[in-house]
């Protein structure tokens, strides 16, 4: 199963759970299918905004939209603001 399936998966839960249930927003914020939504997002890769040029670029995540240096093309594997994680140069 990929990441992508396993979001999927788990947001289909999430959603039969509210229409089901109509939990309490509290109850929802605690839930811990929420909270593996959360986790499984932040390992499938998203390609970050780079600006300038080498051999140093500045990096934008794409999640939360923290800077980082990409020197000579080798980039962060993981956003050490968030911990997103990061596509390489491809």
């Amino acid at each position: 199963m990929t990441y992508e399936e396993a979001l999927e998966t788990k947001i289909k839960l999430c959603n039969k759970c509210r229409e089901d249930g109509k939990p309490t927003e509290a109850a929802c914020n605690n839930c811990s299918d929420k909270l593996a939504i959360y986790a499984i997002s932040k390992q499938i890769e998203k390609e970050p905004v780079c600006l300038a040029s080498h051999p140093s670029r500045f990096c934008i995540c794409p999640d939360c939209g923290s800077t980082f240096v990409e020197r000579y093309g080798i980039r962060m594997k993981f956003c050490n603001n968030c911990g997103q994680k990061i596509r390489g140069e491809e």
